[in-house]
């Protein structure tokens, strides 16, 4: 224990923040009603659960400002989790892509943080910025406090459980997996570099060129990342101040490649001529890479100086390097891997740039991997990008192509955008009415959102009625619980897609979706899909409608579920799945415990 208060006490002076956790009945009532649920869920028991009301909270933006101290609190909250979508997770808007292994609270609050766009987040992610031995403290104290919880679940087990043939089983909730380890530090600094330039507040220009001075291994990935987010937000944040600093970095040739190339790129969203000279110089050095990757560099640095010198466009030396990436672009050598040429050359030169990417995808083989990239950049060259964007969305042949389409148009704003994905609403083929559904969803347009409820009106699919109230859901929008339930009721004999809304209600987790799943228990065809969506939705109303399914039921899957559902809601680890697993069918222990803590749950139930 005093092993533990040393630790933790120095941990707290690198701690990113040191507030007061609000308790959830001391939520302010006047938070509007879609950023007041998703504050709710940060204190779910389970780490993917509050990851994701944060990140929808992220989503929201500004208008989630409310939830700002709740979400401060939460960059502490480090329990790893490994994300149940890994596509949503890594196409996250705004992070690019991320070499992952799991997810964490913290993380997403930190991103959350960024969407918001709040001042008040600035000090506690310069603080995550400027952390050099956190990662010593942080996991030292972790691991001792979970230890203990350990010992004491242990002790009571030891009074409680039998031994079998093989011993008792040790309850061990958690591993010691961050001690020692600097890993999660670097990618949560990854993030909160990001959010501080998102947010734009030039406290954070000092921090983050200690970042990029400060170098590091670039043999790690996230080492790498931390100084490119570092290097993309100054650039972001515009202040002179970052110049020098990124020069250095443009003409260290002991640097990697890949950060001198985000280097010229930020010195030319800067805008400060004194980076012409060195931009100059360092088209003309040898980079001591392959043809590929010096040329993407060169690239970059042509685009920087195209910035500052539009004149510099005209001269043999732009010509010549254009002339490269074009040879690049229109080659087999194009790939993800020097993607960067073409959003090169679309700064260079935007009606060349569009006029070879309509040029190639004539020619390209249907799923081609130059396909995305280059559709990508057709709708950074402007309007007339755009206008083609939308020409293949509704004429071109693949399928294929126009999905990819789709997922370029869903982050440009616009009517004439708005217009042609509601266009394609109705299409003939399901992949292009999922992914439109999806797109118009997240879209902050009245028509959109008008669009769908038309559709939801008239489609007799009830698989697409589902989905497009999902989606609506997951956005915000209200009275979707009273279209799921009501949806659940009008269908008859259809299990497969009751199962589905079950578990949607549940997910939504409001008063009216878990009364409908407790009525929903009377229904054989489909309880353990409602037992799991009432674990979900971990509402305490739940716990006693539970206990009456356990009661009554010797049937091993229905207990497993129960077990589950309720350790979900209640948190009580000890009775749920930690226990060995031939103790888990004995549902003697949540009886017992059921009679234990009855007044509890039952004054709840009452109460609503």
């Amino acid at each position: 224990m005093l092993l533990f208060v040393i630790c933790y006490s120095t941990y707290c002076s690198y701690r990113p923040y040191a507030g007061i956790k609000i308790p959830k009945d001391k939520i302010p009532t006047n938070i509007p009603a879609k950023v007041r649920v998703q504050i709710e869920r940060t204190y779910s028991h389970k780490p993917e659960k509050r990851a994701n009301a944060a990140y929808a909270l992220g989503r929201i933006g500004n208008e989630a400002a409310a939830a700002v101290p709740f979400l401060l609190f939460m960059l502490d909250d480090n329990y790893p989790y490994y994300p149940s979508d890994y596509d949503d997770f890594i196409s996250n808007k705004g992070y690019g892509y991320m070499l992952i292994q799991y997810d964490s609270p913290s993380r997403a609050a930190v991103r959350a943080l960024g969407d918001i766009n709040d001042e008040r987040a600035v000090k506690p992610l310069i603080k995550i910025i400027n952390s050099r031995y956190a990662w010593f403290f942080y996991g030292l104290s972790e691991y001792v406090s979970r230890l203990s919880e350990s010992l004491a679940v242990n002790m009571k087990r030891i009074k409680e459980a039998y031994i079998d043939g093989s011993g008792f089983k040790v309850y061990s909730r958690y591993s010691p997996s961050s001690l020692g380890k600097k890993e999660w530090l670097h990618r949560i600094q990854v993030d909160a570099a990001t959010a501080l330039g998102k947010i734009g507040d030039k406290r954070a220009v000092k921090p983050l060129i200690g970042i990029i001075n400060d170098g590091g291994d670039y043999s790690k990935i996230f080492i790498v990342l931390r100084t490119e987010s570092s290097i993309r937000a100054l650039a972001k944040i515009g202040d002179k101040r970052a110049v020098k600093p990124l020069i250095r970095q443009l003409n260290d040739s002991k640097v990697k490649i890949y950060i001198r190339e985000e280097a010229a790129t930020a010195l030319g969203e800067l805008g400060d001529t004194s980076a012409i000279e060195p931009l100059l110089e360092f088209i003309n050095s040898d980079k001591k890479t392959i043809y590929t990757k010096a040329a993407s560099a060169d690239g970059a640095a042509a685009a920087a100086l195209v910035k500052l010198d539009p004149a510099w466009r005209n001269s043999e030396a732009c010509e010549a390097i254009i002339s490269e990436l074009i040879t690049i672009i229109t080659s087999d050598k194009f790939s993800h891997s020097n993607v960067e040429v073409i959003y090169s050359l679309v700064i260079i030169d935007s009606n060349m740039a569009r006029d070879i990417i309509i040029s190639e995808l004539k020619t390209l083989p249907h799923q081609n991997s130059k396909i995305k990239p280059l559709l990508k950049a057709l709708g950074n060259t402007g309007e007339a990008g755009i206008d083609e964007l939308i020409r293949l969305l509704k004429n071109a042949d693949s399928d294929w192509i126009r999905n990819s389409v789709i997922d370029v148009l869903r982050y440009k704003s616009g009517s004439k955008v708005t217009e042609s994905l509601i266009y394609v609403l109705e299409d003939k083929y399901g992949s292009i009415r999922f992914n439109v559904v999806d797109a118009l969803a997240a879209r902050k347009d009245p028509r959109a959102v008008e669009a769908l409820m038309n559709l939801l009106e008239t489609t007799d699919d009830d698989k697409s009625s589902l989905y497009i109230i999902k989606k609506l859901a997951q956005n915000g929008y209200k009275g979707m619980d009273e279209l799921l339930i009501n949806m659940m009721n009008d269908i008859d004999g259809v299990t497969r897609i009751k199962r589905s809304i079950a578990r949607d209600l549940g997910n939504l987790s409001t008063k009216k979706s878990v009364d409908a799943l407790i009525k929903a228990l009377d229904d054989e065809d489909i309880r353990d899909a409602v037992i799991r969506a009432l674990g979900n939705s971990e509402d305490p109303r739940a716990v006693e409608p539970l206990i009456n399914i356990l009661k009554m039921n010797e049937d091993k899957k229905t207990i497993i579920s129960n077990v589950y559902a309720l350790d979900g809601i209640t948190g009580m680890k000890n009775y749920g799945d930690s226990l060995p697993w031939h103790l888990v069918y004995d549902k003697s222990k949540w009886l017992s415990w059921w009679e234990e803590n009855r007044d509890e749950y039952s004054d709840k139930s009452n109460a609503d």
